[in-house]
């Protein structure tokens, strides 16, 4: 098939009730640390003990070969084969290595002002000799790979450096200005962390008396190599380098209720066939309401040869998935956003601010961030994607329930391609559909719900203020201390409002959904004697993909529901324990005025 039909091969299996592919490309890892930390995210899990203490377990990951990976010490053997391929950091901006010959008498202090003046706001360090010879290793603003590229090609001779040539000009030019003639020449330039480290001990053991760009002396109180280290710390704010990319952390995603054998099964050898000559590892968390696959994968396989995950790869990475996912059972399709309206994802950052507000409600967040997030959680279609012209999904929705047609299809399925082709063409959409299709939480907000979640934040960060204003007219710290137990006890009474809206939203949502995404419908022979349509049964395709997204919401609520619980019983018990302890005081204060 050519790309215009499998699309819409995807799109009939999404009216289906398949779900789409989600591949994620969640981070990079540039260097040792970063990596460790990677591979132990995906070993460790934080669990609850008996005591009520958090903790972290081990969990089992698994290499390119099969082998297990449970221990800590698996890990590090694990991270060391890893490792001794990692690229280290390169230099965007050289350290250098100048060697200069004054033409002309100058004192020091000429010298050392030219020089700082040649080199702008870089540090550098110098050694003057008694010929007139100048010794200069410095931070520079020269291209570190162009310049050291050069000065290979000029000590091989193999053509000109014009790069070292217009360099060196350049600097005699700046000193000239300064008012110091002298030679340039550029011995040599570090690419990395290791050879600037390399050329600057090296230039501490050959030079005598050294001086630094601030006109201090260099003491070698120390060895050669505790020096270096103490000057390339002070001297790393200065230099540009870009980290490379040698391994990915993608997230492999599947609904609540997919196999997750099945799933790990199809990640595996998906990635067996797709990044073969990699090193790479992948890692099942079960704690979580969706079936995630955590992989990290070497950026450069056994020869070499580099991983591109650009647009192109992903997009053929996610047909290629969904295919080896069907082969394991899975109903899985490669998709587009725009395809089922999904509205636009969240980042984690965004994911952390709304948390935050959650649990602090004085924590002010924008109700736009709220919206995004719920929206997202609640699976709301999104109507400005449905109605972009540009995307032409009208048609192509159209296109699709014809070809279900011809092909057979159901019933049920054919009607859920027109009502996708029906919502994408806006307002000349039909009552009905546009009821069938209009957002959970809208839906809540016109029925069950008598105040809604940015209402009640406004009353909160309204009572927050008046709980500010009065805590400032306090005069004692023990009025302060009231103040403070009070508006705790404020806030876990705000957290279970909260929670009941919540639970109302959720409870709304369940009902919507259990009806194929509309509100509850009048009973058949109440819309008869009324002389109304019986409106069309709920399809079960939409209906099993809005259910999984109820469901995994109503779950996520039910945890945050007991988190808020348990959090109000541990504050309860730590203010009878404080009374206790003020008690004791008192009785104690009591008896020793009888004594």
């Amino acid at each position: 098939m050519d790309r215009a039909s499998a699309e819409a091969v995807s799109r009939a299996a999404i009216a289906a009730g398949a779900q789409p592919v989600v591949i994620k490309v969640t981070s990079t890892v540039s260097s040792r640390a970063s990596a460790a930390g990677l591979m132990t995210y995906l070993g460790t899990r934080e669990v609850e003990k008996e005591s009520g203490e958090k903790g972290t377990v081990d969990i089992a990951i698994y290499d390119q070969d099969g082998i297990a990976i449970s221990s800590r010490e698996d890990r590090a053997a694990a991270l060391a084969e890893w490792t001794a391929d990692f690229r280290e950091a390169y230099a965007v901006n050289a350290a250098a290595t100048f060697s200069m010959m004054l033409v002309d008498d100058v004192d020091d202090a000429a010298l050392h002002d030219a020089l700082n003046a040649a080199f702008s706001s870089k540090p550098f360090l110098y050694s003057r000799h008694p010929d007139g010879k100048v010794s200069v290793y410095a931070v520079t603003d020269l291209p570190a790979k162009k310049i050291a590229g050069a000065l290979k090609v000029r000590e091989k001779g193999e053509g000109p450096a014009r790069a070292v040539e217009n360099a060196e000009a350049n600097f005699v030019r700046r000193l000239a200005d300064a008012g110091v003639s002298a030679e340039v020449h550029i011995l040599g330039a570090s690419v990395s962390e290791k050879s600037g480290r390399y050329f600057l001990e090296k230039f501490l053991r050959t030079e005598k008396v050294i001086t630094t760009s601030e006109g201090d002396s260099v003491k070698f109180g120390s060895s050669v190599k505790e020096k270096a280290d103490v000057i390339w710390r002070a001297w790393s704010s200065h230099i540009r380098t870009v980290e490379p990319r040698n391994a990915f952390h993608i997230i492999f995603s599947a609904r609540a209720g997919t196999d997750p054998e099945a799933m790990t099964r199809a990640v595996r050898d998906f990635l067996s066939e797709q990044v073969a000559g990699h090193r790479w590892t992948t890692a099942h968390h079960a704690e979580t309401g969706h079936v995630h696959v955590h992989a990290m994968i070497s950026a450069r396989d056994d020869v070499g040869k580099a991983l591109r995950l650009t647009k192109p790869e992903l997009y053929e990475w996610r047909e290629r998935f969904a295919a080896k996912a069907r082969e394991h059972g899975i109903a899985m399709v490669a998709t587009r956003r725009s395809d089922v309206a999904a509205t636009r994802p969240y980042s984690q950052a965004q994911a952390g601010a709304y948390e935050r507000g959650r649990q602090d409600h004085r924590y002010l967040k924008t109700s736009a961030l709220t919206n995004r997030v719920e929206r997202k959680r609640a699976g709301v279609v999104d109507r400005a994607s449905l109605t972009n012209g540009n995307l032409a999904l009208v048609s192509k929705w159209r296109a699709t329930a014809s070809a279900l047609k011809r092909a057979g299809a159901e019933p049920s399925v054919i009607a859920a391609a027109g009502r996708f082709a029906a919502a994408a063409g806006g307002k000349d959409m039909p009552a009905v559909g546009r009821r069938e299709l209009s957002g959970p939480l809208q839906q809540q907000k016109e029925t069950a719900m008598p105040l809604s979640l940015e209402q009640f934040d406004a009353r909160v960060l309204r009572a927050n203020k008046s709980m500010d204003r009065l805590e400032m007219t306090a005069g004692s710290s023990a009025e302060r201390q009231a103040i403070e137990v009070m508006r705790k006890e404020i806030s876990a009474l705000f957290a279970e409002q909260r929670c009941d809206i919540e639970r109302q939203q959720v409870r709304s949502v369940t009902e919507t959904v259990g009806n194929g995404g509309r509100p509850p419908a009048p009973r058949t022979t109440e819309a008869r004697a009324e002389g109304r349509a019986v409106p069309p049964a709920a399809d079960p395709a939409i209906a099993a993909q809005q259910q999984a997204i109820a469901a995994g919401r109503a779950a996520r609520a039910a945890r945050e529901q007991a988190g808020a619980a348990k959090e109000v019983q541990d504050e309860h018990r730590q203010q009878v324990l404080r009374q206790a302890e003020q008690k004791r005081l008192r009785d104690n204060d009591r008896d020793g005025a009888e004594r």
